[in-house]
């Protein structure tokens, strides 16, 4: 069984005799240290840091008053209880004392039971007072640690506001503009039926269906990523060859791609290219991210699609296994995106300011692909080339553990 560790009593008094009468009553319960003038007393109780003090008032150089009100202005002993052994008994003198912070008096001659009583009760008080002292430092560092969680989340909170506003903001815009236009061209038809030619007429209602498909494109856009924020989002997960799903979405812009002088050069595979995926939700991602490159293409040039095999990290998949998947950069020849504006694109109606600049887009679609790849169990990221331009890439893995039970 351990030992019970023994309270430290420091003796202070410039009567070796003194020192040796009170050390030989109290060794038994107590460690005893002691000193023979006020500095070394002070320097002890700084050091060794005593459960408790016994100080005589008469010393030379430094008598007990000062050396007590040394130690109670010090941080390092101010709590470290004194109580005066003296022979003085003048109520004067106790009202001095208790003044500097004594917590008791002892007169001499002492009587030993006195003694030992005082003591121990002292230093029980000094126990509570420790723990009493511990418990509130606990509660104050959980007090503040609850302040700091509480800031942070007022400042997430606030955040989400900003992030809100802005949104409905951008949207509030992005609806009212086609909105705008089908009325206008709405009221030009009505006012100009029978007083122009047919042509003019249907050109108004080419305009109405044009902006009108384009306006339920935004709100399909704006619905599809409220439910995969909200996990509501439904995935036909099964084995599909992601090569085929890229070829056909690549065919699918072909008319768009001549109409811009553009073209794609889709890399050819030598692997297998089959994975565990949702054909139509992977077949959004690669529309958008070639959608994107498009945006930023000059006649002429060429947009690179490229399917790898890969490795994902364990940061990645957010498990403790590696796990082999596919993965698709798209690569354009555009001005590229700033550094500082990488993370940015994939957040909801964030483009990026070359975007801004004439490209279009409301930008949601990188917003969407980010929420169909996370659910997918991949990432996305994007990075500037090396010579010229912008290259988007998505990886996924290619067994889905959840409907597989890898």
């Amino acid at each position: 069984m351990p030992s019970v560790k023994k309270a430290k009593i420091l003796i202070v008094d410039d009567t070796p005799e003194n020192v040796i009468v009170l050390a030989a009553c109290l060794e038994k319960l107590y460690e005893i240290v002691s000193a023979s003038n006020g500095a070394d007393a002070i320097t002890i109780a700084r050091e060794q840091q005593p459960d408790l003090i016994l100080l005589d008032i008469l010393m030379p150089v430094q008598d007990g008053y000062e050396v007590c009100q040394v130690l109670k202005e010090d941080s390092r002993t101010s709590s470290i209880p004194v109580i005066f052994v003296t022979a003085m008994s003048s109520v004067r003198n106790e009202e001095r004392g208790f003044g500097l912070g004594a917590v008791d008096f002892i007169h001499k001659p002492f009587s030993l039971p006195v003694v030992l009583v005082r003591i121990a009760t002292h230093l029980r008080l000094k126990q509570h007072s420790d723990l009493l002292g511990s418990m509130v430092a606990e509660r104050t560092a959980d007090l503040e640690q609850a302040v700091l969680e509480l800031r942070g989340a007022k400042d997430a909170a606030e955040a989400a506001n900003r992030a809100k506003s802005e949104f409905l903001a951008n949207m509030s815009h992005e609806l009212r503009t086609p909105m705008h236009a089908i009325l206008n061209f709405a009221a030009l038809g009505a006012q100009k039926t029978g007083l122009v030619a047919d042509d003019k007429i249907r050109g108004y209602f080419k305009r109405i269906n044009t902006t009108g498909s384009g306006l339920v494109s935004l709100l399909n856009e704006l619905l599809d990523l409220s439910k995969l924020e909200a996990d509501k989002m439904e995935f036909l997960m099964e084995e599909a060859d992601l090569h085929q799903i890229i070829f056909g979405v690549v065919e699918e812009f072909g008319a768009m791609l001549e109409d811009k002088g553009c073209q794609v050069c889709l890399a050819p595979v030598n692997f297998d290219c089959r994975a565990w995926f949702d054909r139509e939700k992977i077949g959004q991602v690669v529309r958008n991210l070639l959608s994107n490159a498009l945006k930023f293409s000059s006649s002429g040039t060429t947009i690179d699609v490229e399917l790898g095999e890969t490795m994902l990290s364990q940061q990645q998949v957010g498990s403790g296994l590696h796990r082999p998947g596919l993965t698709v950069t798209v690569r354009d020849q555009g001005v590229g995106i700033p550094e500082d504006e990488l993370e940015l694109i994939f957040d909801k109606f964030e483009q990026s300011s070359k975007t801004k600049n004439g490209a279009g887009g409301t930008g949601l679609g990188l917003a969407i692909s980010r929420e169909i790849i996370k659910a997918h169990g991949g990432v996305v990221k994007a990075e500037n080339n090396v010579d010229q331009g912008a290259a988007l890439t998505f990886t996924i893995p290619r067994a889905s553990e959840a409907l597989k039970g890898v």
